[in-house]
């Protein structure tokens, strides 16, 4: 009797086998992670045995990224994207608000996401900022949970870098050109003529902030103009009343001062900024540019006390879930990580910003339809490099004529 259990139990067994190993049941991700989910019955973290879709043969997995909490002008559009997105390729979207803007809140944030049954995680700069990407990375590692980051320029050699490219799970970084972004903002200052120049920027130390602090001063020298005063501190410039505390202290101290470059967080201080220039009557004296858009930045470029923002930079997240998408229905896009810089949308007028507000502000830039088109278990023909074009395409013009709009 025990032989001839023991000979059923092997025949079952190799009858799972040679199902595991057709076609295609096996694929992996290469460099970019471990087995792919769905094909085996598994999906990450734990996914549900034999996820499956109605909606054109896409498997059903979640997704976790942090709760972007109030609603912004950088921070609706992407989240709005990534909602339909979502649920254009049957994905459960799980946000996990931070307990802290601090390295351990992100790291429980994380914690909470893994815990909750995500199977892909999606981050901001958050990790770059507090210094947490080597434990976030060994975090989903152990857990066997793919991972991304956007806004995160990662510097090659730096520790940050070899966290990313060891870590099996990790799948992509997205960045801008934030060297390209501050010297836009402070060209635009020397062409107005301005020559003393106050500004708000990220605290030292991180990829970001100190490209941004290199385009403003490639910006003015070419112009010969002059940073008098730098504000940094976050406890001022994550906050509209940050923003008036600093701009009282520049008027005040700084008489001569004639222009100002927000590089970075314009969305939680440019209200404060605009309302010290009212008051104080300079907002025909010192001319302003800044980088991440603003809730009322068109009726400010409009008024002409702002006089251009680039921002935009709100796809990242949404090219880095395609990337995902793509490797969780078992056809990933590369087998390297994917390390990619996207694009600014530049606002110099108010024309320009009414042309956002219109085609972008509403977080539908890409399609259900252009998104699932990116998907290879529904086009085989789409490619990585077709999702390079896609991402080298993305402008002011680009966004109108996907859309059906006049140029």
């Amino acid at each position: 009797m025990k032989r001839m259990i023991a000979l059923i139990l092997t025949v079952a067994m190799m009858l799972s086998l040679a199902a595991c190993s057709s076609p295609g049941s096996e694929t992996t991700a290469g460099n970019a992670g471990g087995d792919v989910p769905g094909n085996n019955g598994t999906q990450g973290n734990g996914g549900d045995e034999n996820p499956g879709s109605s909606d054109g043969g896409l498997i059903s997995w979640k997704l976790g990224m942090m709760d972007p909490g109030a609603w912004n002008a950088t921070s609706g559009p992407l989240y709005a994207q990534m909602e339909a997105a979502c649920e254009a390729l049957n994905v459960e979207l799980m946000y996990v608000a931070a307990d802290s803007n601090s390295a351990e809140g992100h790291i429980a944030a994380v914690q909470s996401m893994i815990a909750g049954g995500c199977d892909g995680i999606i981050l901001l700069n958050g990790p770059l900022v507090q210094g947490c990407i080597a434990q976030i990375a060994q975090m989903c590692d152990e857990a066997g949970v793919y991972w991304s980051l956007s806004w995160t320029k990662l510097i090659e050699g730096e520790d940050n870098y070899n966290a990313c490219v060891n870590s099996p799970y990790f799948v992509s970084t997205t960045y801008e050109d934030d060297v390209h972004s501050a010297n836009w903002c402070a060209t635009l200052l020397g062409q107005k003529g301005c020559k003393n120049l106050t500004e708000i920027g990220f605290t030292p130390g991180n990829a970001t902030g100190d490209m941004r602090d290199a385009g403003v001063k490639a910006g003015c020298e070419e112009y010969q103009m002059t940073i008098m005063a730098e504000e940094r501190d976050v406890n001022l410039t994550m906050t509209s009343d940050g923003g008036k505390t600093i701009m009282d202290r520049f008027i005040s101290s700084y008489p001569e001062m004639d222009g100002l470059v927000i590089a970075g967080m314009s969305q939680f201080v440019l209200s404060g900024v605009v309302s010290s220039l009212e008051e104080n009557k300079m907002q025909d004296k010192i001319s302003v540019t800044c980088i991440d858009f603003h809730e009322y930045q068109t009726e400010y470029l409009k008024s002409g006390v702002l006089d251009g923002i680039i921002g935009g930079h709100v796809v990242g997240t949404y090219y880095s879930l395609i990337l995902m998408a793509n490797i969780m229905n078992g056809t990933p896009l590369t087998d390297q990580k994917a390390i990619i810089q996207d694009n600014f949308i530049e606002l110099a007028s108010g024309e320009d910003a009414e042309t956002w507000d219109t085609y972008g502000k509403p977080g539908n830039i890409y399609s259900a339809e252009e998104t699932r088109n990116m998907m290879v278990k529904l086009n085989p023909d789409f490619t990585y490099d077709d999702l390079m074009q896609v991402i080298a395409a993305y402008s002011l013009e680009d966004i109108v004529q996907r859309a059906g709009g006049a140029n």
